[in-house]
C-alpha cells in the first residue's frame, strides 16, 4: 500500500504544484512585490541569487523533472505476468 502511494502521489502531482505555485508567485504576483515583502520580513534586499532560483532555475529543474517522471514507465508485476 505504501509502495502504492509512494509511486503515484509523491511524485508528478508534487512537481507540477511546486511548478505552479514558482510560476504563479513570480509571474502573476510579480517578483518585485514578493522580494519587497521578503525584505520587509528579513531586513535586508534579496540578493540576485534568489531571484534568479525563484524565476528561472526552480521552474527550469521542474519541467525537466516533470519530464523525466512522464518518460519513466511503470510496469505492473502479477505474479509471473506482465501488464
Amino acid at each position: 500500500m505504501l509502495e502504492l502511494l509512494n509511486d503515484f502521489c509523491g511524485g508528478l502531482p508534487n512537481v507540477v504544484i511546486g511548478l505552479f505555485m514558482c510560476l504563479g508567485l513570480m509571474w502573476i504576483y510579480k517578483v518585485r512585490h514578493f522580494c519587497a515583502d521578503v525584505e520587509l520580513m528579513i531586513g535586508r534586499p534579496v540578493s540576485v541569487y534568489w531571484k534568479a532560483m525563484w524565476c528561472v532555475i526552480s521552474p527550469v529543474i521542474m519541467v525537466v523533472g516533470s519530464k523525466q517522471i512522464l518518460s519513466h514507465t511503470t510496469w505492473l508485476y502479477v505474479g509471473n505476468q506482465t501488464f
